[in-house]
Parts: C-alpha cells; structure tokens; sequence
C-alpha cells in the first residue's frame, strides 16, 4: 500500500518539542473566563490580566493526548450514509461558506443563491465519490445569523448523505443546530456522533470568545468537536514551513487541552487549513505546491504521533475557473494529503481560493479523487489474483478476451471514468468531441434533471420546518 513519509520520527519530535516550547514561553490567548478558570485549575499557567494561558508542565499534553476520544461517526438522515472516521478509505467533502457560485449556463460568476444550493446539494447526493456536504454556499438572500439554520435545512432536503453545519461558533445559533441533527438522528444515540461543531484559532495563538463558547457548549453537551487551524505562511504564521507547522502544532495541541481538561475522553479530530500569503498582491494562496507538502506533512504528524482523525486536503484552487489549472492543483494536494493517511478531504467544487463554487468542478472534482482513490487501493495479491491458472488456460499467442472471466475481473480490478475520454479519436469525434469541462457540465445538468434525492420522513420534514420558524423569529 502506497504511504507518503514526508517526517521521519526525529523530525516528527522535533517539531512536537518545539510546539511545547510556544505554549510554554508565548502561550495562546484565550477570550473567555470561564476558560481561563478552567485551564488554571487544571494546572496551567494563566495570566488573567491579559488572557494568555501557558503550558509548561508537558504532562497536561500528554495525558489530553491519552483521554482524547478518537471514535468519530458522521451523521446521515439515511444511515447507510453514517460513515466513521479512520477506516482506512478517505472520505470526501465540499468546502464551507462559498459566496459566490459560476453560472452553470452563462459561465458568469455571481453571488450564491438558494437554488445554487440545492443544485450543488443534489449533485453531491449523486457523487460517488462525495460523502459529506458541509454549508457550500452563502446564499446573498439569507441573512447572516439565519443562513446556517436556513443553510441546513435545504441541504437536508436535497441529499441524504451527512450534512455537516457551518457558521455555527455563535452561541445563538447552535442550539437550533443541535435540534436539527436531533431530528435527524431519531432513534439512534446521538451521542455517538460527531454533529460537525469545530472551533478554529485566531492564528497566531488564539482563540476569540465565540469560537471558545462552541468548544464549551460543546463540553457540555459531549459531543465530538474538531480542532482547527488556518494559519497563512508570511503572515499569520512564520513564512518558512516548518515554522508554520510548529505554530499549527501549537494552536491545535492548545485546543485538545481544553477540551480533554473540561471533559476527559470527548472525541477531538484536527482540521488542517494552511496556506500561503501571496508576496506580490498580499492576497490568499491555496493552491502552491507548498500547500499540498504542508498539509501532508501536518496530516502525517498527527495520524502518526498523535494518532487523531485528521481533515485535511483543503484542495480549492487559486483558479478561477473550471479547467485545467484546477484540476492539476487539486489532484495534487489530495494525492499528497491522500498518501499521508488523511480520514477526510475537502475542496469539492471551490474555486478562487475556497470564495467561488463550480457545480462543473464538483463534477471533475468526484472524478479525480475516484481516480486517486482507485490508487491508493492498491493491487490484490493473492492466489486467484496472480492469475497462474487463467495464464495457463490460454496458453501462447492466444487473447485473454475469450476467457470468461476477464469481463468480471475487468469490472472490479479497473476505474472506470464518468467524463474523461479513455476512446478512440474516432469514437471521441463522434461523440461531439467534448473536453473534459464540457463533460463535467452535461454530466451536471443531466443530474440536476434526473436525479431523484431520497425523500424526507415527513416528521422530520414538520421538524425542521418548525425548528427553521422558530430560528427565523428569534434570529432575524
């Protein structure tokens, strides 16, 4: 089975050692007194002046790395769909909170709507190769508090595959988050379930009041929470990147501790988001090698020392269309996130640095990580599979094509592609001679025409028609 090594277990320690050393000499600052409180009983430094909070006893790491919860079940209103974390095949995801989409029929790129939204939604419900939806789109009509209630319940309604919540660090939205994904796991025990809450830090070392109230209400109702961090090389963190990975380290092993110190054996997993800062217009960089080599190198840390679920292959293109520049980007950044043992990855769709969705993409999107997951299945070697007694059935100077087995093998040995042309120049002009975009776009329309989404319980559809009311009337 083929393994990217990016970090020998030295450099793995080494880096390990020198996250230690921030959160013992520069801390993070944490927003919240309760927190503060927490974390000073727990036997951390803190200074409650300035908010900062200090490790230096290194055991408190150590014995958050030993509690920490590492079962991570994702929620599906169909639980055939419900998938857990780490089991060996990576699981694949939108990104979050896209503003603006391009025009499936006049290519322009404009604000996202709700139709966007539940085009997107049910073209991912037709994707093999996508099993999560995680809040895509911002939809221009919605308003800010109310579109990720809103934001949920569509996507609920256009694919039966987990939906995980975005926008939810506000301690007024959350629990109308928490209602739904009560809804929607009926009789199974919810607790059992990551329900997609997550903090991220304030890169550099910290950690604002409404990110730290999610971890809390999260503590307390016992549900799994994601970590996460989105530093940006050059500015945000150091611009060498080993520098960012030990400020990354230190961000996320400051996060594990909180959680474990509140409430021993909560379930954590990381998000890895990094990126660069682009030295000529100072803007946003997703896509540059050094971004795939990071987020490989941080995903293998922390399935390897650690060994936490880890999200990682945020692959959104720094193009700004459909096409070749973005297919290349992100192939690369899943296969190198892939190869490092990544449980999920991320990018589904998003274009222009993770601000623009492409139904179009999200198409050649699903082929691509089809495409690298078929490699890194690997070969089966066994005896049926080393073929010696269909080698000898034929013998010399004969075909393969005659033996009955070879369609059947056929079918399960090979990946076989929904839009890439694999035929004939002859047969390839026949067709219309489309390029791969052109595919990906007949392919999407025809799944917006004819695919059928699994219809909704109709008490869980009253549910969230009431839940969604009640957030309208108290959030708008």
């Amino acid at each position: 089975m083929l393994h990217l090594a990016l970090l020998s277990s030295t450099e793995q320690e080494m880096i390990h050692n020198a996250a230690l050393n921030v959160l013992k000499s520069v801390g993070c600052e944490i927003q919240d007194k309760r927190w503060l409180q927490v974390l000073a009983e727990a036997g951390a430094k803190v200074d409650f002046k300035n908010s900062r909070v200090f490790i230096t006893d290194e055991d408190l790491i150590s014995s958050s790395l030993e509690s920490c919860g590492r079962n991570i079940k994702k929620l599906a209103r169909d639980p055939k769909n419900d998938f857990i974390l780490g089991n060996g095949t990576p699981k694949a995801h939108t990104p979050e909170g896209m503003t603006y989409i391009i025009d499936l029929k006049t290519k322009e790129r404009r604000r996202s709507r709700i139709s966007d939204l539940k085009e997107l939604a049910t073209i991912c419900d037709a994707l093999t190769n996508v099993e999560a939806i995680i809040s895509p789109i911002v939809p221009e009509e919605a308003p800010p508090l109310f579109q990720s209630v809103l934001t949920m319940k569509i996507l609920l309604e256009n694919s039966s595959k987990p939906i995980i919540p975005g926008g939810t660090a506000l301690n007024r939205v959350l629990p109308y988050i928490f209602q739904i994904q009560q809804a929607v796991a009926g009789t199974r025990d919810i607790s059992e379930y990551s329900l997609g809450f997550g903090i991220f830090s304030t890169s550099p070392l910290k950690f604002s009041p409404d990110q730290l109230d999610v971890l809390w209400q999260s503590t307390e109702i016992g549900t799994p929470c994601s970590i996460g961090s989105a530093p940006q090389a050059g500015s945000t963190a150091p611009a060498h990147l080993a520098g960012m990975l030990t400020q990354f380290t230190a961000e996320i092993l400051m996060g594990l501790f909180m959680g474990q110190t509140k409430r021993p054996g909560l379930g954590q997993y990381v998000y890895i988001r990094t990126y660069l800062i682009n030295p000529r217009m100072g803007n946003l960089n997703a896509s540059n090698p050094e971004v795939g080599l990071i987020q490989a190198a941080a995903t293998q840390l922390f399935k390897e020392k650690y060994q936490l679920p880890v999200n990682a292959g945020w692959a959104v293109s720094d193009s700004h269309l459909a096409g070749p520049q973005a297919t290349y980007e992100k192939a690369y950044t899943w296969l190198m996130t892939i190869l490092a043992r990544a449980d999920m990855i991320s990018g589904v769709g998003g274009l222009s640095s993770g601000l623009t969705a492409s139904v179009s993409q999200a198409v050649i999107d699903n082929e691509i990580i089809g495409y690298l997951k078929r490699g890194f299945s690997g070969i089966v070697i066994d005896k049926l599979h080393l073929g010696v007694d269909m080698i000898q059935n034929i013998g010399i100077d004969e075909t393969f094509l005659t033996h009955p087995k070879t369609g059947e093998i056929l079918r399960t040995e090979r990946w076989f592609s929904e839009i890439s042309t694999h035929d004939t120049h002859e047969i390839w002009k026949k067709a219309g001679s489309l390029g791969l975009v052109e595919e990906a776009d007949k392919l999407a329309l025809e799944i917006i025409e004819n695919h059928e989404v699994e219809p909704l319980d109709p008490n869980l559809q009253e549910t969230l028609n009431r839940v969604v009311q009640d957030a309208k009337k108290h959030l708008i």
